[in-house]
């Protein structure tokens, strides 16, 4: 199950796995989207400041999951 599918449901014991992991980003490619937008970047800087941006964006949502998650557990949270 989901964590997204698990909102509002407990159960008595709750494994989160993979928190280490920290995904995939390329930033090699001056071509690229973002925002369903084609962008073109030789400088890759105006990339830089939307990493910066998507990453805070991914932090905040990446703290709500594992709240979510987390507060699934009745007895115990593995994680």
């Amino acid at each position: 199950m989901t964590i997204h599918k698990s909102k509002g449901l407990e159960f008595p014991i709750v494994f989160c796995s993979f928190l280490g992991s920290r995904g995939k980003n390329d930033t090699s490619d001056p071509l690229y989207t973002y925002n369903g937008n084609l962008v073109f970047d030789s400088t890759k800087i105006t990339k830089k400041i939307l990493n910066k941006l998507d990453k805070e964006r991914e932090d905040a949502e990446v703290k709500r999951l594992l709240y979510v998650a987390m507060t699934r557990a009745e007895n115990y949270l593995f994680l």
